[in-house]
């Protein structure tokens, strides 16, 4: 650990002693404030932000099938449109008080299902039902 963090962490300990120490003193200790609920909108979010991570599955899976340089280029486009719309919902999520995701869109959580996904008819392919991969399942 750096001495950069021992320090911080140092001057946070004793800022927090000082300021239990003085609502001691004043004979008053300050209750911690309840933890507020998560907005409704925040499950529909977290939703949209996992999405990013099946459609860029899937675009990598139908990317390994396909030989076109000019449908690999779309897909190419559609990834970065995708994760541009998953940073969007991440600072929507951040300015609603939402839990935040402690991950980056990857295709690799969804790598099986997309690979299955992009060999059977495109109406078969639910993503909703889509479930990570076992080796990804702690991110």
């Amino acid at each position: 650990m750096s001495s950069f963090k021992l320090n911080s962490i140092a001057s946070v300990s004793f800022a927090a002693s000082l300021a239990l120490v003085g609502s001691a003193l004043s004979g008053t200790v300050q209750a911690q404030p309840k933890a507020k609920a998560e907005p409704e909108a925040c499950a529909k979010l977290r939703n949209d932000y996992e999405d990013a991570s099946k459609k860029l599955a899937l675009n990598d899976a139908r990317n390994r099938h396909d030989n076109s340089a000019i449908r690999a280029t779309m897909r190419e486009t559609e990834n970065s449109n995708i994760i541009s719309q998953s940073r969007m919902v991440f600072d929507i999520m951040k300015s609603n008080g939402c839990k935040l995701p402690d991950h980056i869109p990857s295709a690799s959580f969804y790598s099986i299902s997309a690979a299955f996904c992009a060999i059977s008819p495109k109406d078969s392919c639910d993503i909703s039902e889509w479930k990570r991969n076992k080796s990804e399942q702690n991110q």
